[in-house]
């Protein structure tokens, strides 16, 4: 008869992930919508407004919050806050409709190039795609381990670094209001 091999290769240097296996129906009731939100490329503006109304958190700490919405790490969130011109200071039910309108496009954004440059790979290389090559989306941050320089959107600010939920965040001091 014919064999089949399988492999999964799993490489966690930060041991911030885990693996496990799923049977047939296991994940859609493992990880259903009570536990991980729509992915973040499938909202649009009325979602965004909804969920972020919700809560009265940090928009940096919502975003980050994956039974909220699902896919946007820290550094993306950092990143997406940047282009959309919003400090992560603010809480997200604080969030007028114009900018969540210039947060939905900025999801959208960053996550497709995120996508389109195959993620980033870091100085740590902990990031490589499945043929073991680096991202190249590091090369196009505008904040994200920026701290201290100028920013390059606006010529003004500075890039600063702050710490929410346990996690840095990146944001220029002047254009992200």
């Amino acid at each position: 008869g014919r064999r089949e091999y399988n492999s999964v290769w799993f490489w966690d240097r930060r041991g911030l992930g885990t693996v496990r296996l799923f049977g047939p129906g296991e994940l859609e009731r493992d990880l259903g919508p009570t536990k991980l939100g729509p992915d973040a490329l499938s909202f649009n503006s009325a979602l965004w407004r909804e969920r972020l109304g919700s809560t009265s958190r940090a928009v940096k700490v919502a975003l980050l919050d994956q039974k909220l919405v699902a896919g946007i790490g820290n550094l993306y969130a950092s990143e997406i806050l940047h282009v959309a011109g919003i400090d992560p200071h603010r809480t997200a039910d604080s969030l007028r409709s114009a900018e969540v309108k210039r947060l939905a496009a900025a999801v959208r954004s960053v996550l497709e190039m995120a996508i389109q440059h195959e993620g980033s790979t870091l100085g740590d290389g902990t990031y490589r795609n499945a043929l073991n090559q680096s991202g190249r989306y590091q090369n196009e941050h505008r904040v994200y381990m920026r701290d201290g320089e100028s920013c390059s959107t606006c010529g003004r600010g500075r890039v600063a670094r702050i710490v929410q939920a346990q996690r840095s965040t990146f944001f220029c001091t002047k254009c992200q209001k």
